[in-house]
This record gives structure tokens, sequence and C-alpha cells, in this order.
């Protein structure tokens, strides 16, 4: 049962996979571009629906 109440099968639901990459601007300053995908395996779980998304991080360090 899912933390919804829903019934949802015991399987390998998805499997996500993807790349990002650390870019110096500054010494101090590292912009983190991502994408990702996800391969949905389980329609009890996500409406056996793929997905792919992307993210943008900043890190400062002092």
């Amino acid at each position: 049962v899912g933390p919804a109440g829903q019934n949802a099968d015991q399987d390998w639901s998805n499997f996500v996979f993807g790349v990002s990459t650390g870019i110096n601007l500054t010494e101090e300053l590292v912009l983190t571009p991502g994408v990702y995908h996800q391969i949905t395996m389980d329609s009890s779980v996500n409406d056996d629906k793929d997905e792919t998304w992307a993210n943008l991080s900043m890190t400062y360090k002092f």
C-alpha cells in the first residue's frame, strides 16, 4: 500500500540516470548544471510516465 492508500506493486518502479558537472566561475563560485531522466516501469506508482528534468545549482565557498 502506498502513502495515499493506493495499491502499489512490489516491483522495481523506476530508474533514474543523469549527468552534471561543475563549472568554476571563480575560485569561490561553482555553477553546476545537470539533466536527468527517469524511466518508469511500474504504472501503479507513477502512471507509467517517463520524466526528464534539468537543474541548476550554485555553490559559494567562503
